[in-house]
């Protein structure tokens, strides 16, 4: 595959236009494809997506391929090279967001580069939820659609502190999952949390 041939799509145009121009987008991952299934093809973008897998689909991950089943988390970087297949009755929820949408205000560096699953070296970049979601993952992901949904005032901010919520869950369950790995992704939540005040998650 000819990386220079592979297309590059922007947000899915669906819900509040003026949130997806502040750089934010979340929608059902089926919609996404049903509108536009050349997305069913290898394309990349030029912001960051973590999409939620509900069920069984054959993924291409930056030229890795693997198979989701059950529930599945899968993180991507600008320019990483992606497709998801969805089988039979899969459901999900793809959430787009740019660098500046979710820095806001922040000073740099951003704390993008601190969570080990973007722009990964040696980790892998999707992480399967455990029965039960003990950290509330399939949650949050639902707290982020029906914000953007709603679109009502502030929605912005609100997905903003969702969206971080989002990624120090799926952190705790990296480094649950990934003990090699622990030091770094401890850091993470400690510096994730701490830049924002401290708030309490869980």
């Amino acid at each position: 595959m000819n990386r220079g041939t592979i297309p590059q799509f922007g947000m899915t145009k669906a819900g509040s236009a003026e949130l997806r121009q502040q750089g934010v987008g979340v929608v059902p991952f089926m919609h996404s494809v049903v509108v536009d299934p050349q997305r069913l093809k290898p394309h990349y973008h030029e912001f960051f997506q973590v999409f939620l897998l509900q069920g069984r689909a054959q993924v291409m991950h930056d030229f890795v391929e693997f198979t989701a089943e059950g529930s599945t988390v899968v993180f991507l970087s600008p320019g990483q090279v992606h497709t998801a297949l969805p089988q039979r009755g899969m459901r999900g929820t793809t959430v787009s967001f740019t660098q500046a949408f979710f820095d806001h205000h922040s000073a740099p560096p951003s704390l993008l580069f601190e969570f080990p699953f973007f722009f990964p070296a040696e980790v892998r970049p999707w992480l399967s939820i455990p029965p039960k979601d003990p950290f509330r993952i399939i949650e949050t992901f639902a707290e982020l659609q029906r914000e953007f949904d709603a679109a009502q005032p502030g929605a912005d901010e609100i997905l903003r502190a969702l969206l971080h919520i989002l990624l120090v869950r799926s952190n705790r369950l990296f480094a649950k999952g990934e003990p090699a790995e622990g030091s770094l992704a401890r850091g993470a939540v400690d510096a994730a949390v701490s830049s924002r005040g401290g708030a309490a998650l869980s």
